[in-house]
């Protein structure tokens, strides 16, 4: 009934009434808050116009973008709170479902700010280092395999960022990114050597010091 009055309220009322939710759950007791996590994530970010116009049942275009402006915005402390449940959630997931989600939040997280941007992959790589291995390598193969599917000049912004951030992390934290990134692929690189590949088939490719693509730049 709250979500229903809240459509029927200014924009700014309601994405107020909302923020305000979001700014008092670290007062709340620890299983209130769990409780304000889980609600608000199946609630779509009121007052906007995609969520007015959206078909019965389905999420409004607006929402993730909304949330993710949102996380944008938390406290360090609230911020990992809310982005630890949903890396969780997203690691629980099938392949196909975890795709899915994930490329609606790298797609709403390309709308913000290089600060705000900055900001949640941060706090996203903080957590993903703490995350059981499995979750954590589920978690990478995805993302990994959604950044060869956006333009290279944004995937690599990505990893220039995660390289910037290195020396803000906690020493283990420092090492274990560092051995992750070692394994991961040129993003966005994938195939090129393959559509290359006929062309210069006749020519003898001069070797190339192998190095990790992390310290390309």
């Amino acid at each position: 009934t709250h979500m229903g009055l809240l459509k029927q309220m200014p924009p700014e009322r309601a994405q107020m009434d909302m923020r305000i939710v979001q700014a008092i759950t670290p007062e709340l007791k620890p299983e209130h808050q769990r409780q304000v996590m889980e609600m608000m994530k199946m609630m779509p970010m009121p007052g906007t116009p995609a969520a007015a116009s959206a078909p019965e049942g389905e999420a409004p275009a607006m929402s993730m973008r909304d949330m993710v402006k949102a996380l944008a915005s938390m406290p360090d402390q609230q911020r990992r709170a809310m982005m630890s449940e949903r890396l969780k959630m997203f690691a629980g997931m099938g392949q196909s479902e975890r795709t899915q989600a994930m490329r609606g939040m790298m797609e709403a997280a390309g709308t913000l700010s290089s600060a705000e941007q900055r900001s949640l992959l941060k706090t996203r790589t903080e957590i993903l280092l703490d995350m059981p291995a499995g979750d954590r390598m589920a978690l990478m193969n995805t993302h990994m395999d959604l950044l060869k599917q956006i333009p290279p000049e944004r995937a690599m912004a990505e990893m220039q960022t995660m390289q910037s951030i290195m020396p803000e992390l906690k020493p283990d934290h420092q090492r274990a990114l560092q051995e992750m990134m070692k394994m991961m692929p040129m993003p966005a690189m994938a195939g090129a050597g393959a559509a290359a590949g006929p062309a210069r088939a006749s020519r003898s490719p001069a070797p190339v010091k192998k190095r990790p693509w992390w310290r390309f730049w």
